[in-house]
């Protein structure tokens, strides 16, 4: 096995060990794979996922044994790698990783990394969310629902002045995300997104749930708005999933939403590629430019 494979990026040279580890054991995917991915991908996931503060999971002995989550940044990072010091409530402070550059999410992804999850606010404004979340999260064969569940939020949404994008997460089910008003809190967010997915949960309770315990929703989609809190984080778009076949968080067009053959795997690091390109020339892949400049009124 090859110790060490060194590359030059963006005029920093990174050395990655251990290039030849196998990652995804099934699907024979090693560390030197994930960082040709995030090679290829990084001008489309870096502008989700710049000034925002990140926790990435890492696996180091692939993902069939256990992995960790990081989110303060280790002592050893090279001079040029930025980080942000932020309060962290009971924690205190903590100096958080970032990920600003190409250079900076291949030497994560030399730590192991294998997802990247972000803040939904800014180190520019942390205690404001600069997005919203609502997460869709369904029970086993019943991503139907979850497409349903994301059009009757998207409609709310619109009819808030707020424009919805939607995102297969890779795992189980869907991201509707919208950017927010520069001064909408955490507080307001929560408590818009309380009154949407109550009333969808009240309209359709043999459907969807907001409870939080999954005891008391029993078979039902959950309309997660957990994630909307100071501090809290989400997979960020086109980040790889920690799982077999290594399906990326993946945003997609509502057209896409109504097409036979979408689940919340389909894109994964052997297709997104190419997939991507067809979006480019379809102009589809606005949802990354319109999600980072769209104002709402």
């Amino acid at each position: 096995m090859m110790k060490f494979k060194s590359i030059k990026i963006e005029n920093k040279i990174i050395t990655i060990t251990h290039p030849d580890k196998i990652l995804f054991p099934k699907d024979n995917i090693t560390k030197w794979d994930l960082v040709k991915y995030y090679i290829k991908i990084s001008d489309f996931i870096l502008p989700f996922v710049k000034n925002h503060p990140i926790t990435i999971n890492c696996f180091r002995e692939g993902i069939n044994n256990n992995g960790f989550y990081r989110q303060h940044a280790p002592n050893n990072l090279p001079d040029w790698f930025q980080t942000y010091e932020l309060e962290r409530r009971k924690l205190g402070k903590m100096n958080h990783i970032l990920c600003q550059n190409k250079a900076s999410l291949i030497y994560l992804v030399n730590l192991n990394m294998v997802s990247i999850h972000r803040w939904l606010s800014t180190i520019n404004n942390p205690e404001y969310p600069e997005i919203l979340i609502v997460d869709i999260d369904p029970p086993q064969n019943m991503f139907d629902l979850a497409c349903k569940a994301a059009k009757l939020i998207r409609i709310q949404l619109e009819n808030l002045h707020y424009k919805a994008y939607l995102m297969v997460t890779g795992s189980r089910g869907l991201h509707v995300i919208s950017k927010v008003n520069q001064n909408d809190s955490f507080e307001h967010v929560r408590n818009m997104l309380y009154k949407i997915t109550s009333q969808i949960a009240y309209n359709y309770p043999q459907y969807f749930s907001i409870e939080v315990r999954k005891k008391n929703r029993e078979n039902l989609v959950y309309l997660d708005i957990t994630r909307n809190a100071y501090g809290q984080t989400a997979i960020a778009p086109f980040s790889v999933r920690a799982k077999e076949g290594a399906p990326i968080a993946t945003p997609i067009s509502w057209e896409e939403v109504d097409k036979k053959g979408l689940t919340p795997n389909k894109y994964n690091i052997s297709n997104i590629i190419s997939l991507i390109t067809l979006k480019i020339i379809l102009g589809m892949i606005a949802w990354s430019i319109k999600a980072k400049t769209t104002q709402n009124p």
